[in-house]
């Protein structure tokens, strides 16, 4: 899939949905690996990471005397700690798709990225449930 889409620019973004495709496939009971979490953390990750992306936007051009790097750093570590906090809340942990929302802060993404990132985790959902009955936990 990544191949497809030529998501390879996003290392951060591949990072992530590389853990989630083991964690879903080889420890399929797990809570993590279960749809409804890694479908809503993803669309946590997604939402957190875009709104921190416009905030540090907006932020570098209210600043400019500021380095960007700065503004760049905080807007990143926000949006991890947003994003688990919202997952948390929520009770939809999916440690990977925090990348994501790191990825979105720091990374070049456009909309193409999101909607492949979407279809990524919907492929997931979909080979997992045909999967179901040989998947097995590997330990």
């Amino acid at each position: 899939m990544l191949t497809i889409f030529n998501l390879f620019t996003q290392s951060t973004i591949i990072a992530g949905l590389s853990a989630t495709t083991f964690i879903v496939f080889t420890m399929p009971s797990r809570y993590a690996a279960q749809p409804k979490n890694f479908i809503w953390a993803y669309l946590i990750g997604i939402v957190v990471g875009v709104v921190f992306f416009l905030i540090y936007i907006s932020i570098i051009r209210l600043f400019p005397s500021v380095p960007e790097r700065v503004f760049y750093i905080i807007c990143g570590a926000l949006a991890v700690g947003v994003a688990i906090f919202v997952m948390v809340i929520t009770d939809t942990e999916h440690p990977p798709s925090v990348g994501l929302s790191l990825g979105l802060v720091i990374g070049e993404w456009n909309h193409i990225t999101i909607i492949m990132v979407l279809f990524c985790i919907a492929f997931m959902v979909i080979v997992k449930r045909l999967l179901r009955d040989v998947l097995i936990d590997l330990r």
